[in-house]
């Protein structure tokens, strides 16, 4: 297997709709965007979001790759992290890996990340391509395409600046381990 894979339409265009919908009528559910907490004001977790129909349609996404990676790697994976992401104008993310840090550097927050997963919902803005430096690929958002890296070093990624609109994908981490499982299948 090589990572990053990409797979078109996990989810079809008519349940993103629900959901971009969804996110435009309660954008205020993301919270006040901050400068000391990168992430603040631009996560909406599975959990908060309150639509039960905008709920299933994540959730059915994510059983769809899950099924995937399960068929591709004859082993059981787990959702550690299920939310959206929101992407304003301007904010960028530089190279990482998701549950490795370079030699040198202290341990992981999450070492158990054995995957990231993006879904990207929209495709009108600008900017936003996700990139892996070390591989020198670069992925242009299609709305409802999703990619999948591994959390090692080998996958480092980042997402080029946002230079005009806001960006929205569904972000999940999964991982072997059982003990780790934030969301049921």
């Amino acid at each position: 297997m090589t990572f990053p894979m990409v797979f078109e339409n996990i989810t079809n265009q008519e349940d993103i709709n629900l959901i971009i919908d969804y996110l435009d009528n309660n954008s205020k559910d993301f919270g006040e965007l901050s400068e000391q907490n990168y992430w603040q004001g631009r996560t909406l977790f599975y959990h908060q979001v309150k639509n039960p129909e905008v709920q299933n349609v994540m959730l059915e996404s994510l059983k769809s790759v899950v099924d995937k990676l399960e068929n591709l790697t004859s082993k059981k994976v787990f959702c550690e992290h299920f939310s959206i992401a929101r992407w304003p104008e301007g904010y960028d993310l530089q190279p990482h890996a998701d549950a490795e840090n370079p030699p040198g550097c202290p341990p992981h927050d999450y070492p158990w990340r054995d995957f990231g997963i993006v879904t990207f919902l929209n495709e009108d803005f600008e900017g936003g391509l996700l990139y892996y430096p070390e591989r020198n690929i670069e992925i242009k958002p299609k709305k409802g395409h999703t990619a999948i890296h591994l959390g090692s070093m080998d996958c480092l990624h980042g997402v080029t600046k946002i230079t005009k609109g806001s960006r929205y994908t569904i972000a999940a981490f999964l991982t072997y381990d059982e003990g780790m499982k934030a969301v049921d299948l």
